[in-house]
Parts: structure tokens; sequence; C-alpha cells
């Protein structure tokens, strides 16, 4: 399995909301952050090499402290921020 490295794509201090988020998660966030267009959560994985089954449980984890918002189109989820 690969593992993240702690400074993977983590360009500066994360928000203050994002403090309480581990690595991976603030990983993803900035990620998302830094994007226009939504992802799906094989786009966020192979930005983030991280396993299907983490992508999947932080995206469910960060929908319900109501980070972000997933529409489904077919079979696939676009996962973006949520608009304040």
């Amino acid at each position: 399995m690969l593992l993240v490295s702690k400074d993977m794509f983590l360009k500066e201090e994360p928000p203050g909301e994002w403090k309480d988020l581990h690595h991976r998660q603030q990983l993803i966030m900035q990620l998302l952050t830094e994007r226009i267009e939504p992802l799906t959560q094989p786009d966020i994985q192979k930005e983030i090499p991280i396993p299907k089954a983490s992508a999947s449980r932080n995206i469910r984890g960060f929908e319900r402290k109501g980070f972000i918002e997933k529409e489904q189109i077919g079979v696939s989820n676009l996962i973006r921020l949520k608009k304040p």
C-alpha cells in the first residue's frame, strides 16, 4: 500500500476549520479548494495516492460535517466544496 507522506502537497498552514482534520483529510480539502471543477473519487485517488476505501470514508465524513456536496452523475459522484 502506498502511504501519503506528511509533507505531500501541503503548501501552507491549514485554515482554522481544518486544524482538527488529519493530514490525509487536509490534503483532500486542499485539492478540492485548488480545483475549479468538481472532482470524482477516482480523481482524488489519482492526485493523492490513497486506497479507495480511505477516499470513500473521508468523503463520507466531509459530507456529514457539511464541508462538501456530492452530485450524482450516472454511476459517478462529482465532489465539490460546499458554498458558504
